[in-house]
């Protein structure tokens, strides 16, 4: 028995070595003694509570509610010199509530938010991932719930697990109160120069087919000298103001929409690579804004995500983009390619589009229109 616990004829001490034992089952016996006296000098848990009237106070409350406030306040009262120590378990035992109540004045838990919101995305589970990535199940809870800060090395493993674009996992890195990881120079900074002299080159090499540069919102950011001439035999290039943008141009009643055959099909289909080729397959605010401006042109069907191909056997491995010139329906596919391995946030976002003919009577009438154009400049 713990030095200052009494011995066993002094029935106070006796109990409270009862009451040790109940809170530390290891060092006495649980539960009150079989038989028990009451009297003046006893300050054992059921006397003092008595005299006290806890008694009363206990009545309805729930049992381990009532034992911890059973225990607590009697070992001040058999043995003071015990007190300052039993003062903490008092507070540990009567008050966690209050310690697990937010604060309304606290910051919200972003990192958090945000590591649930990519989780969802994903479709795994906290166990999922804690398998995928070799981390405690307990440890993406307590991160999820703002109980606890990962290091910098183990957020950007969940980062890479999830599939993360690089953008968001700066977001992640700042919302956990780290520096960003991954530079978001523009396209054209110089530490890009060797990405898009290749780019260049990609672009150069695929005349006299048209070839387009974009970023991760459709936005042009470099062409080949084949597609500025094969857009301007059907539209006034000059004409149009604003940010090139190849999905407004599509869509847009003043661009080339007037001359898309079997427009429903292509729209659907152009709608459906927005979700489909997004950066990290999930749509960003400006990605979300363009599709709702997209979605506001007349005549763009409403039901573009339902499927809508035939029945039978496809007698094209693609959906072509057909346009029609002169009453003759010119069909060209789409090949889209991306860096690999990006550890650039511009260069994971650029996205090179090279149109390809579907049959030969579209390449011979393509090489004829531009070289009728080549020669009215």
């Amino acid at each position: 028995m713990a030095k200052g616990a009494g011995s066993a004829s002094d029935p106070g001490s006796l109990h409270v070595a009862n009451q040790f034992g109940d809170m530390f089952p290891v060092f006495g016996r649980k539960g009150p003694p079989k038989s028990h006296t009451q009297s003046s000098h006893c300050f054992c848990a059921k006397c003092a509570r008595v005299k006290a009237g806890h008694m009363r106070h206990t009545q309805g409350m729930p049992f381990p509610a009532a034992r911890r406030d059973y225990m607590a306040c009697n070992w001040r009262a058999a043995h003071g010199r015990l007190s300052s120590r039993y003062d903490r378990v008092r507070t540990d035992l009567e008050e966690p509530m209050s310690l697990m109540r937010p604060d309304p004045h606290a910051p919200q838990n972003e990192l958090g938010t945000l590591l649930r919101y990519w989780r969802d995305a994903r479709g795994v589970s906290q166990l999922d991932l804690s398998l995928d990535a070799g981390i405690s199940q307990r440890q993406i809870s307590f991160i999820e719930s703002g109980r606890s800060v990962p290091g910098r090395d183990t957020l950007l493993t969940l980062a890479q697990t999830l599939d993360v674009p690089l953008r968001e996992r700066n977001a992640l890195l700042l919302a956990a109160g780290y520096a960003p990881v991954y530079s978001e120079a523009p396209w054209n900074a110089q530490e890009m120069q060797h990405v898009v002299r290749a780019l260049e080159r990609v672009i150069r090499q695929h005349d006299p087919f048209p070839a387009i540069v974009m970023d991760r919102h459709w936005n042009v950011l470099m062409t080949n000298d084949a597609a500025p001439r094969f857009f301007g035999h059907f539209i006034d290039n000059a004409a149009r103001t604003g940010p090139r943008n190849l999905l407004r141009l599509m869509f847009d009643p003043q661009g080339m929409r007037p001359f898309l055959a079997d427009w429903e099909n292509v729209s659907r289909s152009l709608l459906q690579r927005v979700y489909r080729e997004a950066v990290g397959r999930v749509i960003d605010d400006e990605t979300r804004a363009l599709l709702d401006e997209l979605l506001a042109y007349p005549g763009v069907p409403g039901d573009w995500k339902a499927h809508h191909g035939s029945a039978g056997t496809p007698t094209m491995p693609v959906i072509p983009l057909s346009f029609i010139d002169d009453g003759t329906v010119l069909r060209y596919f789409s090949m889209v390619t991306s860096v690999g391995t990006p550890q650039n946030i511009a260069a994971q976002e650029l996205r090179l589009e090279c149109m390809f003919p579907a049959d030969d009577a579209t390449e011979a009438r393509h090489r004829e229109l531009l070289a009728a154009h080549a020669k009215e400049r």
